[in-house]
């Protein structure tokens, strides 16, 4: 089985249309895969966000906040099922870069609705302590990787679990179609991986 996990800001347009890409890839392969899309909070992130945007320094609380909460948010929709967490991540970020990155209550209601959550369920999920568990879970998966930047690409496979590799799929994105459509040469890429990171042998755990 092949494992792709793709770390990304949650409000980010360019991490929501690698999300968009790599879906579409995903549905190309007739392999077994495992997908999960892990939210990446660090000082680095909310920097190359407040710049990529053009935001001042006086946001700098505002877009933590923002991202943070999406980040529960979108965890706290998981707890629901896979799918409908995807779709609301979709969806609130189709949402956030229609206005303007702007991330309101009233917002994330009509997303909840659309992406068929049960909001009684969702609304006390978000405020839980087991969303903050799980977020700091992904953050801890993500130092554990040395993931700094998004969107980034983790993959693994079972046949060879001696090797994962770690990829901006922006700049690598032809390297993460051969992985993805022909995960059984996915050792010899190790030989050709100028714009990617080997990493030691590792899996990452539920």
């Amino acid at each position: 089985m092949l494992e792709v996990y793709l770390f990304i800001n949650p409000i980010s347009e360019t991490c929501y249309q690698t999300e968009k890409k790599i879906i579409n890839l995903l549905n190309e392969s007739n392999y077994k895969i495992r997908f999960r899309v892990l939210p990446l909070l660090t000082l680095s992130t909310v920097n190359y966000a407040m710049e990529h945007v053009g935001l001042p320094c006086v946001m700098r609380n505002q877009i933590v906040d923002t991202l943070y909460h999406a980040s529960l948010d979108y965890e706290a929709a998981l707890f629901q099922g896979q799918k409908r967490g995807r779709d609301f991540l979709i969806n609130i970020q189709e949402c956030t870069l229609r206005n303007n990155f702007k991330y309101s209550e009233k917002m994330v209601r009509n997303v909840a609705q659309i992406s068929h959550l049960d909001w009684k369920i969702f609304e006390e999920d978000r405020k839980s302590k087991l969303a903050v568990k799980t977020f700091r879970k992904d953050q801890q998966i993500a130092a554990e990787m040395n993931i700094s930047t998004y969107p980034t690409v983790v993959l693994t496979n079972t046949k060879f679990p001696d090797y994962a590799f770690s990829l901006d799929p922006w700049k690598s994105f032809d390297k993460l179609k051969q992985l993805i459509l022909q995960p059984d040469n996915f050792a010899n890429f190790s030989t050709n991986c100028t714009q990617s990171q080997f990493l030691r042998p590792a899996r990452l755990k539920e």
